[in-house]
């Protein structure tokens, strides 16, 4: 198996993970207002923030809006996908930490790349 494919292989395998992460119903019933949760968000930079470092291996490390789409689109898909979810809720906010943890991954990825290139 080459490089590339193992590289798109560890993302749908990850994106597999947050999908079934985010099919579980939740523990408590949600509020119907709207509050953020510094901890939800924290938890989110961090989900995407590995979706996003994956992404642009796979995508190729030139490809920075390529990567940032697809994740943060995955991000959208995902908190749709959450509404059906029982206890579960869709949130505008959370795609948002979604996005920026993809931009932190990807940001990350490319500055380990850049080090990587320069030793």
């Amino acid at each position: 198996m080459n490089e590339k494919t193992k590289s798109w292989l560890l993302v749908i395998v990850y994106a597999c993970l947050i999908f079934y992460l985010s099919s579980q119903p939740y523990v408590s019933i949600p509020s119907r207002i709207e509050k953020i949760d510094p901890e939800n968000i924290i938890l989110h930079i961090c989900e995407y923030s590995i979706l996003g470092f994956l992404l642009l291996k796979a995508t190729g490390e030139e490809k920075l809006f390529l990567s940032f789409a697809l994740g943060s689109f995955y991000g959208i898909t995902d908190e749709i996908h959450q509404s059906f979810v029982p206890n579960r809720t869709s949130s505008p906010i959370d795609a948002i930490a979604d996005s920026v943890g993809v931009i932190m991954g990807i940001y990350l990825r490319r500055k380990l790349s850049v080090r990587g290139s320069h030793t």
